[in-house]
């Protein structure tokens, strides 16, 4: 194989690595920011339930 040619190949495989690796990064980040999401709606689930407690027992 010409020395231009190994040369080619070899950063055709640095591109395809560098962009698998964005890939993964971007999914990493999508599952941060799912699982980030998902734990502020259950804190203000919470919160809610919380003061709904607090409200119940003097109406009664």
């Amino acid at each position: 194989m010409p020395r231009d040619r190994q040369s080619q190949t070899l950063r055709y495989t640095q591109n395809i690595q560098t962009f698998l690796a964005i890939i993964n990064l971007d999914c990493t980040v999508k599952e941060g920011v799912r699982l980030w999401l998902s734990v502020a709606v259950m804190k203000i689930f919470v919160t809610l339930f919380d003061l709904l407690l607090d409200i119940v027992p003097r109406l009664f």
